[in-house]
């Protein structure tokens, strides 16, 4: 949806502390690429210019052709 994976993972990593640490925290960007693959997410579309558009723009999509 335009975020870069970068920042995906730096957010997951940041959410952890070390009580609560699980798979999640360990994810890459092979991992990110692989979700997208599975889900058939196009990481280069960009439906709107606002994220929240336009991730109500892709979950409608998902609803249409799903």
């Amino acid at each position: 949806m335009g975020i870069p994976y970068d920042d995906v993972i730096d957010k997951v990593h940041m959410s952890g502390d070390n009580s609560g640490l699980s798979h999640l925290h360990l994810v890459t960007k092979q991992d990110l690429t692989n979700i997208a693959r599975d889900f058939s997410i196009h990481t280069g579309a960009q439906l709107s210019a606002n994220d929240a558009d336009s991730v109500a723009a892709w979950v409608e999509l998902q609803r249409v052709d799903g």
